[in-house]
């Protein structure tokens, strides 16, 4: 590089006293600004894809996970936020149990294709088919799929370390746009932020994790009661 500096000198050095000197200069500074851009891309996309594999590797390694959340959710046409925390449970391939604590009255069971919400002090139960197009339902199984991130999602780089960007290559849903908060840990997120087609969006965070500790499947079952009012969609 030194060498390559020096005969750019002795190239300067012949149009000093020309007009001549100022275009080449110029010249010679846009390249080396492009140069060093194009280096500073590529190698900052290096570092997206390499994180992209970590979190894949991490997560493909996980059978089972259990933790808390808060939720923190922003609804555009009430315009307020609303805060809520409790306990989740998952298991590979596509078992989850979502529970809110107090003041939320209201657990989330998903079992392969079948969600169910149970209000506890109401005694009602809705029961569905559970897809993608249910994540607004519940959020937290996107957890469940961060394994598959470059099959579902475009991703990108923030101006904040840590933070990826990630819009669906196809319809989830109503999400619009994710964020990741990376997390160097044996679980590879420390939270995510869901914005909707809506407004609306959806921060949550998880802590005090457990991982595979053999999560029996029986914690996923959910069976009304005989004085309980169930809904069918």
């Amino acid at each position: 590089m030194k060498n390559k500096l020096s005969v750019v000198g002795c190239q300067l050095s012949k149009y000093k006293n020309s007009s001549v000197f100022i275009d080449f200069f110029f010249a010679v500074i846009f390249t080396v600004i492009c140069h060093l851009s194009s280096v500073g891309s590529v190698a900052y996309a290096a570092t997206v894809e390499e994180t992209v594999s970590m979190i894949e590797q991490k997560a493909g390694a996980i059978r089972d996970i259990t933790g808390n959340f808060s939720q923190e959710s922003f609804l555009v046409d009430l315009e307020r936020t609303e805060k809520f925390s409790g306990q989740f449970f998952i298991k590979k391939p596509l078992m989850i149990r979502w529970g809110y604590a107090e003041p939320r009255d209201e657990e989330v069971y998903i079992k392969t294709d079948e969600i169910w919400i149970y209000k506890r002090l109401a005694k009602q139960a809705i029961k569905s088919k559970f897809s993608e197009n249910a994540y607004g339902q519940a959020p937290i199984a996107l957890l469940a799929s961060i394994e598959n991130l470059r099959a579902n999602f475009e991703i990108a780089a923030t101006d904040k370390e840590n933070i990826l960007k990630l819009k669906p290559k196809r319809k989830i849903g109503s999400i619009k746009e994710l964020l990741i908060d990376v997390s160097s840990g044996d679980f590879p997120v420390n939270s995510f932020t869901i914005f909707d087609i809506y407004g609306n969006n959806v921060i949550i965070s998880i802590s005090d994790l457990r991982i595979n500790t053999s999560i029996l499947d029986n914690v996923f079952n959910f069976t009304p009661a005989p004085d309980m009012e169930v809904f069918e969609y």
